[in-house]
């Protein structure tokens, strides 16, 4: 799979989470549905060419307020704010070839983008365990969506 492809296939992503969950705030508002709109328009404009009309600074300090803003109400979704703030300090879309050298220090990919990682795909394995269990199934849907497309994201960082 070329990087038009992954490109293609994570827009696809974001734009299901944002119409699942506006579906949602058009029928009841909902701090997890505002959450996961929020991210997926987030996550659309840094996978945007050349990082989108908002800069990966504006966008750093936006996706870490909102993380502090969570930390105490909804800890998972100020954790996922923190890793986008993570990712949009680059100052360019996550895309194939993109390289973490900032980060990293040199040798190999940071420790912090390896435990963004970890998380992103060891809490969508959970959550979609606790799918048929779930109250909501279309926000617990969009939980997983968006933490693959994150840890998809990631993955040209590693």
């Amino acid at each position: 799979m070329n990087g038009a492809a992954v490109d293609w296939a994570l827009g696809a992503a974001m734009a299901t989470v944002a119409v699942i969950a506006g579906r949602q705030l058009r029928s009841r508002f909902t701090a997890d549905s505002a959450a996961h709109l929020v991210m997926a328009l987030g996550m659309a404009v840094m996978a945007l060419p050349g990082g989108g009309l908002v800069p990966g600074p504006a966008l750093r300090l936006g996706f870490g307020a909102l993380a502090a803003l969570l930390a105490a109400v909804r800890f998972r979704h100020a954790v996922m704010f923190g890793i986008m703030a993570l990712m949009a300090g680059t100052g360019q879309a996550a895309m194939p070839g993109m390289t973490m050298a900032g980060f990293a220090g040199g040798g190999g990919p940071s420790p912090l983008l390896l435990a963004a990682f970890g998380y992103t795909c060891v809490f969508a394995l959970v959550l979609g365990w606790r799918l048929p269990a779930a109250e909501d199934q279309s926000g617990h849907s969009c939980e997983i969506v968006m933490l693959v497309s994150t840890a998809v994201m990631l993955l040209p960082m590693l």
